[in-house]
């Protein structure tokens, strides 16, 4: 669907709406439990140069091993962590999964169930 616009300050412009039709996603609740940890931390006060995101990942990664060791987990490696920075603090999420042999004890949702809470 083609439209086109007159703003007196941008001036006259012309967009084309997209759209698509496609299935809804349905997620039948099969396949391996997976768990997102995510780990909290604050940078030391009046720090003037900020370590990248790979340094801050690579000096907590022995830890952050030991305490998924210590829950029964492991870190998936087929997604990359994620390292969310702002002036004060950072975090580090992991997509984690049991090890082999060991028993979720919490009641795995799907995509549903996740996204219809509100």
């Amino acid at each position: 669907m083609a439209v086109e616009i007159n703003d007196p300050i941008q001036g006259k412009w012309h967009a084309d709406q997209l759209e698509t039709k496609s299935d809804p996603l349905i997620d039948s609740g099969t396949g391996r439990p997976y768990i997102i940890r995510q780990f909290d931390f604050t940078f030391k006060p009046g720090m003037k140069k900020f370590p990248t995101k790979q340094d801050l990942f690579n000096a907590h990664w022995p830890q952050i091993r030991v305490l998924l060791w210590s829950d029964g987990l492991v870190a998936n490696e087929d997604v990359e962590p994620r390292v969310l920075m702002n002036k004060k603090k950072y975090k580090i999420i992991l997509l984690c999964e049991p090890k082999f042999g060991r028993v979720v004890m919490d009641k795995p949702q799907n995509l549903q169930q996740i996204l219809t809470k509100k």
